[in-house]
């Protein structure tokens, strides 16, 4: 395996590594030129509410078609053939949910998700929503991190742990000087190459080059036939896995910041659609990629790496370091946003709950610093190990099972108590995160599964008990 890599790092020419640290230079330089416009928390959080539809769907489709989409999914298709694209597609299926509670979420003119909860709920609430996004945001920036030291290494640029620094360093200067303003404006850019180069011009020349979509089957039939069936994967896999997408997607942080900073209803609405209709076809289409790798690099040691690989193998110098780097970006630019919602959720969903007193200049003093300090946390979970894949749908999960059901009954449903709400959330995120440590192995089942299922029924049980506890106060 290693003559593989060190063949695809001769691929690279001097003027690919050029064009690769240019490009860093102007994506930083563009995070400090934004950084002149955060005046205040509300700035830093939610871009002043500015994001126009364009700009609401660039940055929201290049947080969606971060490491996730391009590496995750793709070794994911790799190793689980069609049955992985029911899957991903489900993804999408859920982030319609999201997108019909959009109005009451922008409409509420909070900044994220627990400030929404605490609003409905009250801050009891607000600061446990809060620990259940931190969980999720840990996790899922760290998956960043590790998967841009992964792309550097694989490439012959640097050692995957010189890579992960050089990447966390990248994400601190966009998130803690620019803040959303940044991080829109730069995942923007990011979305444009990414469905321009990666999302039609690789799909396309790497079917070319592999004979055409028939022989890509044809050569996958006779590596592994299962992966041509939905049996490559087992039912109960199957169904954790949709309840991990769709949950996750259906109250995705980073969708929902999006839709908060949007300039009015009509937008985040209009927005967040676009986004879901252009990142459901854009995955499809590049996750299939994970199947030419069959006949393409059929040496290839770490599926996760086959766009990058792809990229190196077939693109001419120039573009391909320009291909490159916007990737490398586009990895980083989804860290910055998990990054932001991170400090964000620590200095005004948990922290201003027991100093309700704090003013807004020192809020945003305070998300910065959460953000570095939350940065680094997840810096030492990247750097522990562990697959992109495995880290996204940990924290995924956890989010999900705790904050789907509660943001569904903030949103639509009447005369739930903040204690039925409070207790679901917790059920569902920590029993999902010790049930996957420690009993999914054995059993099979995604901890997912069991953490939604209490979550609903603790929120019923508690809701009903709370009802029957106050008609016999009443009758009294």
């Amino acid at each position: 395996m290693g003559i593989f890599y060190e063949e695809v790092k001769m691929l690279f020419s001097t003027g690919d590594l050029i064009v690769i640290i240019i490009y860093f230079i102007v994506i930083v330089g563009v995070g400090i030129y934004y950084s002149k416009k955060i005046e205040s928390s509300e700035s830093y959080v939610v871009a002043d509410r500015s994001l126009t539809t364009k700009v609401m769907a660039g940055t929201t489709i290049a947080t969606c078609m971060g490491s996730g989409a391009v590496m995750a999914d793709v070794g994911f298709v790799h190793d689980s053939g069609v049955a992985a694209f029911i899957v991903i597609a489900t993804f999408n299926v859920g982030w319609i949910a999201l997108i019909l509670m959009s109005r009451r979420l922008r409409a509420s003119n909070c900044s994220t998700l627990p400030d929404f909860l605490g609003k409905t709920y009250g801050q009891s609430t607000k600061a446990i929503a809060g620990i259940v996004t931190l969980v999720a945001m840990i996790a899922s920036t760290a998956a960043q991190i590790a998967a841009a030291g992964s792309i550097m290494e694989t490439l012959g640029l640097t050692s995957k742990t010189t890579g992960i620094f050089i990447g966390f360093a990248v994400i601190m200067l966009i998130t803690v000087f620019g803040g959303l303003y940044s991080v829109a404006v730069t995942d923007t850019i990011q979305a444009v190459l990414l469905t321009l180069g990666i999302g039609i011009v690789l799909p396309v020349i790497a079917y070319m080059k592999a004979g055409g979509v028939a022989e890509v089957y044809k050569n996958v039939e006779l590596v592994n036939p299962s992966l041509l069936s939905l049996g490559s994967i087992s039912a109960l896999e199957i169904i954790g896995y949709i309840f991990v997408y769709m949950l996750n997607a259906g109250s995705h942080a980073g969708y929902s910041q999006r839709i908060m900073a949007s300039v009015d209803e009509k937008t985040a609405v209009k927005g967040s659609t676009i986004s879901n209709i252009i990142t459901l076809i854009m995955s499809l289409v590049i996750t299939s990629v994970g199947l030419v790798a069959y006949t393409l690099i059929p040496d290839i040691a770490n599926p996760e790496m086959v766009i990058p690989v792809l990229i190196a193998k077939l693109f001419p110098p120039v573009i391909k370091g320009l291909l490159m780097a916007s990737l490398i970006a586009l990895v980083i630019s989804t860290a910055d946003s998990f990054l932001l919602l991170l400090g964000t959720t620590c200095a005004n969903d948990i922290y201003r709950i027991f100093k309700p007193e704090t003013d807004a200049d020192k809020i945003l003093r305070l998300s910065r610093i959460f953000t570095v300090g939350g940065g680094f946390i997840a810096l030492i979970l990247a750097l522990s190990g562990g697959s992109v894949f495995t880290l996204m749908r940990s924290g995924g999960a956890a989010y999900g099972a705790g904050m789907f059901i509660p943001l569904i009954c903030a949103c639509f449903i009447k005369n739930i108590k903040a204690k039925a709400i409070n207790a679901g959330m917790i059920f569902g995120c920590f029993v999902t995160l010790i049930w996957n440590e420690t009993l999914k192995a054995s059993t099979g089942i995604n901890g997912v599964l069991v953490g939604a299922a209490l979550c609903i029924m603790t929120i019923l049980a508690v809701t009903i008990f709370s009802s029957k506890s106050s008609g016999s106060a009443e009758s009294l």
